[in-house]
């Protein structure tokens, strides 16, 4: 009797793969592989991708840094231009900006300069002290400058000595209170009125308290040219001198 099976019924029975079962494996393996090869693929870009960002960020860094040191050496200086008006002809008005503090010897020539054009009055100086002192002196002093002087005012200058009288300040010390800017300094001068000038008239010593300091050029020519160094005064108080003998007689006496 014959044993031989058909091979349609060994395929049937899995005995022998059949074409179905092959094609299937295949598709599996080529789906693997193609799997595989997309991660592979996509892992190198990731690693492209961050490689790039770490650049960039090392080149955002190095950037930064040289800014940073950079930035200190970088700075703007300004210029005036001057044009004439009739002839056009165009030049650069110089500026000075100091490096470092004055002497205490130019603060202590410019105080004592203040102090004598703003306390004293000649009707011959009267105009030229007024614009000199006012080159010298704060917008919120000038202010008051200006009310003080102002014709109005019936304790201005010009009203209180029209009549011919003359004031001289004369400087006596020039303390430092702070040596530093801003300077602190207290100014000792008397002053002496007099109707005329052979006359002795009376004076008056007194103390005035300045604070100053140099603020930088002003862009006005006019102020410019009157204070090239740029010296402010930004407070000024004056108050009489009291004297030793003049204290004791205004002090009370207490009887016993």
């Amino acid at each position: 009797m014959d044993q031989t099976v058909p091979d349609k019924t060994l395929s049937a029975i899995g005995a022998v793969p059949s074409d179905a079962n092959h094609e299937e494996q295949t598709y599996i393996e080529q789906a693997r592989y193609w799997h595989a090869h997309h991660w592979q693929e996509f892992q190198k870009s990731q690693r492209r991708l961050m490689f790039i960002i770490v650049l960039l960020l090392i080149l955002l860094a190095l950037s930064v840094a040289t800014w940073a040191i950079c930035l200190p050496l970088k700075r703007v200086e300004p210029y005036l231009v001057r044009v004439d008006s009739t002839s056009g002809r165009v030049d650069v008005i110089p500026t000075f900006t100091p490096a470092e503090p004055m002497p205490l010897s130019v603060t202590r020539h410019l105080v004592q300069e203040y102090v004598q054009s703003r306390e004293r009055y000649i009707a011959a100086l009267a105009e030229a002290d007024y614009v000199q002192v006012g080159a010298w002196q704060s917008a919120q002093l000038n202010e008051q400058w200006a009310s003080e002087w102002a014709r109005s005012n019936p304790r201005s200058p010009l009203n209180v000595y029209a009549g011919g009288a003359q004031v001289f300040a004369e400087i006596n010390t020039i303390s430092f209170l702070k040596d530093t800017p801003p300077y602190l300094v207290q100014v000792r001068f008397k002053r002496r009125e007099s109707v005329q000038a052979t006359d002795a008239g009376t004076t008056q010593n007194y103390i005035a308290t300045l604070r100053a300091d140099f603020k930088g050029v002003a862009a006005d020519p006019t102020v410019r040219a009157l204070n090239p160094l740029g010296f402010k005064v930004v407070e000024y108080r004056r108050e009489p001198e009291v004297s030793e003998s003049e204290r004791i007689k205004q002090e009370p006496v207490h009887e016993r």
